[in-house]
């Protein structure tokens, strides 16, 4: 179901369930938020050009058999962190039975700028493979290991290597799709408007950050502050690990830092979605590349979740799951 959502007149508490805030349930997602937490409350939800969904706790998904072959351990890239020390990038593929060649989505997980888990998501990745498309789920570099583009550079590489390779997975080069959440949705729409990332037919952004100068736009005071305290963790990806500095001491940096700023109108579509009670990455930070790409002329779709927060059984849901396989299949035919 999608509709409008009624103007708010107040201020939403954030719900302490953790299926709402935290999505930290057994099953639901296999990895924490590195350093962020979840703010006390968030601002309404800013829906112009948005929708609204409402999921249900029994809108579950269901994964067929057989399912996709599994390859994993690929090493895409090697590369040598700041101390010095050898480090191999690695992904994970979801491969459909049957000959191909299939199109190739490229999941970049989430993980708080401090870890790049290739195993998240298992069932939300394996529900897109069972319909025809090869999911490869990467490593990058975290701040544990780099900067932001570090990163992005990553995410360039880990998609030439697959194309590389296309052949030996079945994969179609010419059809290849971009899928991040929260920290990996940054860097999906980073790789896209800087053109890092070129031949990319469309991106599912899930919750990703934009601004990191403005993480915590929609939450309370101390929130805010935080965020903007010497070595949080988005200035430590963007300056180095502790560097001591804050998010507002290089604001040109942080700006290069920013995929708003490199939209250019020659991006492929977006499908960006929210969780209206996101508690760690404001929903307001979707807003800001959405505006961008409809200002540019760029096919922008924004959806909000309602009551859901940053991760949580909603985003397994048939009903998120199938909108993004619409739109997946709609710009990978």
């Amino acid at each position: 179901m999608t509709t409008p959502l009624d103007d708010p007149v107040e201020r939403r508490l954030v719900p302490s369930d953790p299926l709402e805030v935290h999505g930290m349930k057994a099953g639901v997602s296999d990895h924490d938020h590195g350093a962020f937490r979840a703010a006390a409350w968030v601002a309404p939800v800013d829906m112009a050009d948005s929708s609204l969904v409402v999921v249900t706790r029994d809108d579950v998904v269901t994964v067929r058999t057989p399912w996709p072959e599994m390859v994993h351990d690929l090493t895409y890239r090697s590369v040598t962190t700041p101390a010095g020390d050898p480090l191999d990038l690695r992904l994970d593929l979801l491969v459909p039975r049957g000959d191909g060649p299939f199109p190739l989505v490229v999941f970049v997980p989430g993980g708080g700028f401090v870890m790049s888990p290739k195993s998240a998501a298992l069932l939300r990745r394996t529900s897109i493979a069972e319909r025809g498309v090869v999911v490869a789920s990467i490593e990058y570099r975290t701040l544990r290991t780099g900067i932001y583009r570090d990163a992005v550079d990553d995410l360039a590489a880990a998609v030439a290597f697959l194309r590389h390779h296309a052949d030996e997975f079945r994969i179609d080069a010419g059809r290849v799709a971009l899928w991040g959440e929260s920290a990996g949705g940054y860097l999906a729409a980073m790789g896209v408007t800087t053109g890092a990332v070129t031949g990319v037919r469309c991106v599912v952004d899930v919750f990703g950050l934009t601004d990191l100068s403005q993480v915590a736009m929609d939450f309370d005071a101390v929130e805010q502050a935080r965020h903007h305290a010497p070595d949080i963790t988005e200035a430590q990806f963007v300056f180095g690990r502790h560097s001591g500095m804050t998010i507002d001491d290089d604001p040109d940096e942080v700006q290069r830092a920013n995929p708003v700023r490199h939209v250019s109108g020659g991006e492929p579509p977006f499908l960006l979605f929210h969780g209206e009670l996101d508690g760690l990455v404001s929903p307001g930070q979707s807003q800001l590349l959405h505006r961008a790409l409809l200002e540019h002329g760029v096919d922008s779709t924004r959806v909000i979740v309602a009551a859901a927060g940053h991760y949580g059984l909603e985003w397994s849901s048939a009903t998120v799951l199938d909108r993004i396989a619409t739109f997946l299949e709609q710009h990978l035919a």
